[in-house]
């Protein structure tokens, strides 16, 4: 979806994917905007926004799907698998702006891995020690989602 009045639209990814599947295409990423300056047929950004996009192209075209859209916490990124919305999330800004979501994402589900091997080496010394610092003065706390 381009966000153009009269532009492609979500029927129109519906048809393409369903030609790509025919083709032998394995899963559709499902994003919209960024095409053309307009945003006139999008919805107003918020998290999670694209998964409806996800979810229509998977269940109209038959096709595995890959869901994006303000993925910023675990919760929404298993939120959209879990519903059947997706068969993948994909992070974009979220990676540009914390490398790290992975393994924070990791630590969240096992707080074994806070800080663990899979954390580069100076990095994993750091959140250990930050965590630390941050358990002694009360300030640890696991986040939650209001997704």
């Amino acid at each position: 979806m381009d966000g153009t009045e009269g532009g492609w639209d979500l029927e129109d990814s519906v048809i393409l994917a369903r030609q790509m599947k025919a083709r032998g295409v394995d899963v559709v990423d499902c994003s919209s905007g960024g095409l053309t300056p307009s945003i006139a047929t999008l919805p107003t950004p918020a998290p999670g926004y694209q998964f409806d996009y996800a979810a229509t192209v998977r269940r109209q075209a038959g096709v595995p799907t890959m869901a994006v859209g303000l993925i910023v916490e675990l919760a929404q990124a298993e939120f959209a698998l879990a519903s059947g919305q997706a068969d993948l999330v994909a992070l974009g800004r979220q990676m540009l702006d914390d490398p790290n979501w992975p393994l924070r994402a990791l630590a969240e589900v096992d707080a074994e891995h806070i800080g663990g091997p899979e954390w580069p080496a100076p990095v994993g010394y750091a959140i250990k020690a930050l965590n630390k610092v941050k358990a002694k003065y009360g300030l640890l706390r696991k986040e939650t989602s209001t997704f």
